[in-house]
């Protein structure tokens, strides 16, 4: 196969998986299961869920509704790694012109191939920024994947408030 083809299948693959991504989490965050306040009787949502560790009696944070919280964390890897890689794409593509400068907060390059000038500005603030927003959501969507992963099969303690009345109480599931 040529690499051409390959590209088209890999951005087909991308765009499929992308979309039942989407999906997946639209129907897990309708389907999600909400507990009445005992006070005034509005829904809502588990705030925390915990497991309690036999032994020692702790309180271990994990995820109520797993398959939510799965397709929520993959979708916030992809969303860190796509910040990162744009910034490391900008900078590549901007470094690869014949010349470059600073000029105050931006990466100014000119490439003058086909006799056209070609700029590419970089803004090295909003780079920086960005890089550091996707390393965090890469970090923080792993751990709540590997939340949700330990999460699986067994019996929690979850933690709600009312957004009416700002009642609180917990809840136990089964496994």
């Amino acid at each position: 196969m040529s690499s051409d083809v390959i590209t088209l299948l890999s951005a087909c693959a991308g765009i499929v998986f992308v979309a039942i991504l989407g999906l997946g989490y639209i129907i897990t965050s309708a389907t999600r299961k909400k507990s009445k306040c005992p006070q005034c009787g509005a829904s809502t949502h588990a705030g925390k869920a915990f497991i309690i560790e036999q032994s020692t009696g702790r309180k271990i944070e994990r995820e109520k509704d797993v398959a939510y919280a799965m397709f929520s964390a993959v979708g916030g890897l992809l969303l860190g790694a796509g910040a990162c890689l744009w910034v490391l794409y900008s900078l590549y593509t901007a470094l690869q012109s014949d010349s470059c400068s600073t000029e105050d907060l931006f990466l100014k390059c000119y490439d003058y191939s086909g006799g056209l000038r070609v700029e590419w500005t970089v803004n090295l603030p909003v780079a920086f920024v960005a890089t550091l927003g996707g390393l965090a959501a890469i970090g923080a969507s792993g751990r709540r994947l590997l939340r949700s992963i330990r999460s699986i099969g067994k019996p929690k303690v979850c933690e709600f408030a009312c957004p009416m009345c700002k009642h609180t109480w917990t809840e136990e599931t089964a496994a």
